[in-house]
């Protein structure tokens, strides 16, 4: 699947999935379970409890395959290919939560970018 140009969901039904027991893991999980379970196979998910780049590296050794952000496929890990699921319909939604209380400089500027992101995504 690595020199595939692109994949579907139904090339990856029989795949192993790893899954995180942390951060985004638990929605993750769900996620495969419909769509494996939409082309009427019984996903193979091991849920481990391992951080991300622990995790990419036993992608890299060849101990199944997950699922991750946009955003992760910027950082090189060797051994790891990275592809989009040309038949997904769905974008994932992500939350975040802080205290009010907290007036750190990085964390306004983020909210900043969030904001107008947020504003760009609604005009277009």
């Amino acid at each position: 699947m690595a020199s595939a140009p692109s994949i579907t969901w139904a090339d990856l039904a029989a795949e192993t999935f790893l899954v995180r027991n942390g951060g985004s893991g638990p929605q993750v999980f769900e996620h495969i379970i419909r769509r494996v379970a939409e082309r009427e196979r019984s996903p193979h998910i091991h849920r481990i409890d391992v951080g991300r780049d622990t995790l990419m590296h036993m992608v890299a050794a060849d101990d199944g395959i997950t699922l991750t952000s946009e955003a992760t496929t910027h950082v090189p890990f060797p051994g790891v290919a990275f592809r989009q699921i040309a038949d997904e319909t769905e974008q994932a939604r992500f939350s975040a939560v802080w205290s009010p209380h907290n007036s750190s400089p990085a964390l306004r500027n983020l909210l900043d970018i969030a904001t107008e992101m947020s504003r760009s995504a609604r005009s277009d």
